[in-house]
């Protein structure tokens, strides 16, 4: 076990994500956060079901206690869906029922036949274990593709709901304890789960993605297969347990999984994965609020503070595709416009600016092991002041969503630092070198000429590749929509195709991320016409109701009853574009109902009514009397 966990340890203090981990915007501290403020709500709570399927494959359903897995002490039963950034719930509450399918061995020896079909058996550098193993890989992609093929072999995908799919695999080439203690590394054979991702503004092929050990998002599903790795990725994290293969875990505490303690820890490590993906992927929360509009506005300043020598290295223009940005967007809101601005600006073309930045960018002394950089809090504060300057008028509202992205190039090892109290965090060279971070009302990512040049500096080299601003300004902006990190509780959701994730270095987002957002924007749609509908009936008890008006109600109602039937079926597109004409009728209803008179109106001006009719009959007849009279006369 010290062997494992010195190798971790090492890698901690080397690996630049943990810098970034310490900067995700949810733990951001007191004075650096977003301006976003938390605001009083009247927002009614509505419950929402969903199942949650849990396929085990490769486990013996006689040790495993099925009860004690679905204790709520152990399993997510309820969750109301809240913002990070305000405290503040967006009107729902998750009501997860669980239902466990213990797949056959003929299922399994399926599964098995099939990677190996596909298997590629190579002999290269681990970054786990830091030098050459024999590697078996198998696409991750092309698993997942198989398992949703295959899903009537475990009773098809939930109609509304999520599949998680847990395997043990130690049939195929697996770590064994003794592999992992041994001082040759060579004699290890682990498996992994194997992704290509090529930078596409400048063709760097990012390195170890081969190193997964589960993966999903294409669909609602994702799989974890336990006796897969070890990988370096969940010992990045400062916070999470790293993950080690299943059956290492077991041989470390000796473990009979048969005896009564055995049985209740093996049910217990399995909840563990469950509740991180359950709270990571099913029912994620949001960093800010998500807001429905009809447009959303991605304004992007790339800010060029590199020099002269430097600019003509790497042109600015070819780290950013906003056609990229725009598919992005498009695909993860279909019913809304999507405009995307880019602005190229030379620092020295606004210098009240680059001398913010001159003034703040530091040079640590040498024995901090620490690269030179730009404060951060500073830039926030200048944009924030100057933030029409740069993206015009800045909404969000129901008609535009405004979401303004600074991209800085900064010359060659330079970064953005955030600091709090005496703390600085910032990166170095090393595989993830870029910082970003979205602060509700702008986003930031610095980035540098190593960056842009960083085939160069790896090995084996990539000579004339780098790293562009493309994939980050997607990522970051998607904070700023409200998604967070799919690896929030827990690492492992990282393995996801997903524009958010770490590792993924996708330029969409995952199904998980559309089901979030859409679902959201669903949510608030729909509380907006229920609570006008209620709004207008309260105005309608002390009026008198006119017809146009009930038949405005009704079609609300109706179109509310459909959006909630998309909704309930996981169509949350249409759910969304049904909603908004429920939510526009409610309105309608609602000025319609405003503009009725009350009853006491009515009734007042019945009565004068009455009596100015009265009076002029009165009057009539006291004419024809007289007149009668007069002929008397």
């Amino acid at each position: 076990m010290g062997h494992l966990c010195n190798r971790g340890f090492a890698l901690k203090t080397t690996n630049a994500m943990l810098l970034v981990f310490l900067i995700v915007i949810a733990s951001l501290p007191a004075g650096f956060s977003s301006n976003e403020a938390a605001t009083t709500q009247t927002i009614t709570v509505r419950t929402v079901p969903l199942t949650i399927k849990i396929v085990l494959i490769g486990f013996d359903a006689q040790t495993i206690d099925q009860d004690y897995l679905t204790w709520r002490g152990n399993a997510v039963q309820n969750s109301v869906n809240n913002v990070l950034s305000t405290g503040n719930i967006t009107g729902v509450s998750y009501d997860l029922t669980y239902d466990f399918v213990y797949t056959k061995a003929e299922f399994q020896d399926s599964l098995v036949n099939y990677l190996k079909s596909i298997e590629q058996k190579k002999l290269m550098y681990n970054p786990w274990f830091k030098s050459i193993t024999s590697n078996y890989f198998y696409d991750a992609e092309k698993v997942e593709s198989w398992f949703a093929a295959n899903n009537a072999s475990y009773g098809g995908f939930p109609t509304s709901g999520y599949t998680f799919v847990f395997a043990n695999l130690t049939s195929l080439p697996s770590v064994t304890e003794q592999q992992l203690e041994s001082e040759n590394p060579s004699s290890a054979t682990p498996h992994y789960y194997a992704t290509k991702y090529v930078d596409k503004d400048l063709d760097y092929q990012i390195r170890y993605r081969d190193f997964s050990v589960g993966w999903g998002g294409r669909n609602r599903l994702w799989y974890l297969d336990m006796a897969a790795g070890p990988e370096f990725w969940t010992w990045t994290s400062p916070e999470a347990v790293p993950h080690i293969p299943m059956q290492i875990a077991i041989d470390l505490y000796r473990f009979n999984l048969h005896s009564l303690y055995g049985k209740q820890w093996l049910t217990q490590f399995l909840s563990d994965y469950i509740y991180d993906a359950v709270l990571n992927l099913a029912v994620p929360v949001f960093v800010y609020q998500p807001v429905y509009s009809r447009t959303y506005r991605i304004v992007v300043n790339i800010i060029d503070n590199r020099t002269e020598k430097e600019r003509t290295a790497v042109a600015i223009e070819s780290t950013i595709h906003p056609e990229l940005i725009k598919e992005a967007y498009t695909d993860i809101l279909p019913y809304s416009e999507i405009q995307v601005e880019t602005h190229f600006i030379e620092a020295s073309a606004k210098p009240d600016l680059q001398s913010v930045i001159i003034e703040n960018t530091v040079t640590p002394p040498s024995d901090l092991a620490l690269g030179r950089y730009v404060d951060t809090r500073p830039i926030y504060r200048y944009l924030q002041e100057h933030l029409s300057e740069f993206a015009g008028t800045v909404k969000r509202d129901s008609n535009e969503v405004t979401l303004p992205v600074f991209a800085f190039a900064f010359s060659a090892g330079i970064y953005f630092g955030y600091t709090y109290k005496w703390y600085v965090a910032t990166l170095k060279l090393d595989e993830n070198n870029f910082l970003g971070i979205s602060l509700g009302d702008l986003a930031l990512i610095g980035m540098s000429q190593i960056d842009f040049k960083r085939g160069d500096n790896v090995s084996p080299p990539q000579p004339g590749k780098g790293i562009g601003f493309t994939q980050a300004i997607i990522h970051e902006a998607g904070h700023s929509l409200g998604l967070m990190h799919p690896h929030q509780f827990g690492y492992l959701e990282d393995f996801v195709s997903s524009a958010m994730s770490y590792w993924a270095w996708e330029y969409k987002f995952s199904q998980f991320d559309k089901d979030a957002i859409n679902r959201a924007h669903a949510d608030q749609l729909i509380n907006s016409a229920t609570t006008t509908l209620a709004e207008a009936q309260d105005v309608l008890n002390s009026r008198m109701a006119l017809g146009s008006v009930g038949d405005q109600m009704a079609s609300a109602k109706t179109l509310v009853d459909k959006a909630l039937g998309k909704y309930g079926s996981m169509q949350y597109t249409l759910a969304v574009e049904i909603a908004v004409r429920a939510a526009q009728t409610a309105s309608n209803a609602l000025t319609l109902a405003l503009a009725t008179p009350s009853w006491v109106v009515m009734v007042l001006a019945a009565l004068i009514l009455g009596i100015v009719v009265g009076s002029v009959l009165i009057f009539m007849a006291l004419r024809k009397y007289d007149e009668k009279t007069a002929q008397r006369r």
